[in-house]
């Protein structure tokens, strides 16, 4: 990660190469007219559908603030071209581990940061 202008810390982005269905924690730059990232965010809307939308902490498309609802009928109508920026966070992934691992101090600071991004819905910030 990185310390931007604003002194706020920012996680690095995730290449759409390291997306892993079982631990999809952090943030995503897709360019949606590539199939890879195109199939890799019908996959984050998947997550999205079944675990809430609280799992998109936000999101942008086009740089534009994004508010998936089922209203945009994602993915069958999910747009075919541009860039998808996601912050997805997942907690009810630590109910299909093993063993329960505790959270690192890096942990808290990536989605301290993912939630003060100024894309992130209000109600994140209660």
């Amino acid at each position: 990660g990185d310390v931007g202008k604003d002194g706020k810390w920012r996680p690095e982005p995730k290449h759409s190469l390291e997306f892993n269905r079982a631990s999809p924690n952090g943030t995503y730059f897709l360019q949606l007219a590539d199939p890879y990232e195109h199939q890799v965010a019908t996959e984050l809307v998947y997550l999205w559908d079944k675990h809430g939308t609280a799992s998109w902490l936000w999101a942008t498309l086009n740089g534009a603030s994004l508010s998936l609802t089922s209203a945009h009928r994602w993915p069958g109508r999910m747009p075919e071209e541009g860039t998808l920026e996601v912050a997805v966070f997942v907690s009810r992934l630590l109910e299909h581990r093993i063993a329960i691992e505790p959270v690192l101090d890096r942990v808290v600071q990536i989605f301290a940061a993912e939630v003060e991004h100024p894309a992130a819905p209000e109600w994140w910030r209660l």
